[in-house]
């Protein structure tokens, strides 16, 4: 979770979101019967919503 709030606005570099994307799912496939699994995948939602914009932003700006 940490990592998750330690994920910058989309228009910076996105390395933190990638690194929380990557341990919430290790979090999922490690404990798949957690109580938290559901929030873990909505966090990794939210945080995938956040890389498209940057890509989506990113093509805008080149033109595209």
């Amino acid at each position: 979770y940490s990592l998750f709030k330690n994920s910058p606005a989309f228009n910076l570099d996105q390395s933190c979101t990638l690194s929380a994307i990557n341990e919430l799912q290790i979090f999922i496939n490690n404990y798949p019967d957690s109580k938290f699994r559901a929030e873990s995948t909505d966090l990794i939602k939210e945080l995938r919503k956040k890389l498209e914009r940057k890509a989506y932003e990113k093509e805008i700006y080149r033109g595209g």
